[in-house]
């Protein structure tokens, strides 16, 4: 139930692949179009790139989350 999610992504083609208006290449298509039709749901999104070393507690994060399964 989040109004308002800022988005970090540690790829600078991911971030303008999924802000950008156009479509792109036919590589990750499909997913890209996913993302953007969850950005019109009731919320502000907000995507920003961030670098992968200044993002290391996330990472960490996520990384245990993949190892941990689904419980």
């Amino acid at each position: 139930n989040f109004k308002a999610v800022e988005l970090h992504v540690d790829s600078t083609i991911v971030v303008l692949a999924i802000c950008s208006t156009g479509s792109g290449s036919m590589c990750g298509r499909s997913l890209v179009e996913k993302i953007r039709r969850l950005f019109h749901l009731d919320r502000e999104v907000v995507v920003r790139h961030s670098y992968h070393e200044a993002n290391q507690c996330a990472d960490a994060l996520a990384n245990l989350g993949c190892l941990r399964g689904y419980d």
